[in-house]
């Protein structure tokens, strides 16, 4: 997390970036320098609040929707490693969180005249799907609802050939925010993460807009600012002094190219 002077030390950054931009821009046009200077300042701090105010809101709504993600990701991992009779113990205690009307058998859970059955495997196949829908055959219940992590393409299209299964299959995400997120009841961790370090080869644009190259794109914009200062009628300086900044300001701001230094990149 950033620090106070952190944050403090971006704002100033972000402001003089487009400061410089409109200055050049100002200065190729109007050759007055304390106008171009004042008028500079005003529009560098009526973006930078414009800005701050728009990237404040998505950020908050960026941090929400990524916690969320994660959470799903861990939870549905978990539930890979569970046996059958985890699997059941488990959404058993989940739904008996909002139900009151919840039994269980050997093979699936009930719900008033559904039947819920869990299987956790990298995809639900044709096999487990019969094997499934035998067993919910073999009930009085009326409708199968089947939790999963992914379908394959095979039971996909083997589904699309029939009608009137009284069937629902959630998958992925599907069970976590329709039924483990509403009872707050999360999968004990039976493995963890291991942190990725190696990226793949085509990460030429994170060499390129890594962070540690703001300073430079930075301080290449500002000398073609002042080059452009002599040279009042060649529009390069313009358009290239104003890309350098623009550089700049992705390769320091931009958390995608900015989660590893450029050493690293290629280790």
């Amino acid at each position: 997390m950033q620090t106070n002077l952190a944050k403090f030390l971006n704002n100033i950054f972000k402001y003089v970036v487009f400061f410089c931009i409109s200055f050049i821009w100002l200065n190729f046009y109007y050759h007055n320098f304390l106008a171009c200077v004042c008028v500079s300042i005003i529009i560098s701090s009526i973006i930078c609040f414009i800005l701050s105010k728009i990237f404040y809101n998505k950020q908050e709504k960026t941090k929400i929707n990524l916690k969320k993600q994660n959470d799903a990701k861990l939870a549905l991992t978990q539930l890979m490693f569970y046996d059958d009779e985890e699997l059941l113990n488990y959404f058993f205690n989940v739904l008996s969180f909002s139900n009151s009307l919840v039994t269980r058998s050997n093979f699936g859970i009930k719900v008033n005249n559904t039947l819920i059955m869990p299987k956790f495997s990298p995809e639900l196949t044709v096999k487990e799907f019969l094997s499934i829908y035998k067993k919910f055959k073999s009930t009085e219940q009326k409708k199968l609802v089947i939790l999963t992590n992914k379908i394959s393409n095979e039971l996909t299209g083997f589904l699309n050939n029939f009608e009137n299964l009284n069937l629902e299959i959630l998958c992925g995400e599907q069970v976590y925010f329709k039924i483990i997120e509403p009872c707050k009841i999360m999968p004990k961790t039976i493995i963890k993460f291991k942190t990725n370090t190696k990226l793949k080869l085509n990460q030429i644009w994170e060499v390129s807009f890594n962070k540690k190259n703001a300073k430079g794109y930075f301080l290449s914009g500002l000398f073609v600012m002042f080059a452009s200062l002599f040279y009042r009628f060649s529009l390069y300086y313009q358009i290239f002094g104003s890309l350098l900044f623009c550089f700049s300001l992705f390769s320091f701001y931009n958390k995608k190219f900015n989660n590893l230094s450029t050493k690293t990149l290629f280790e």
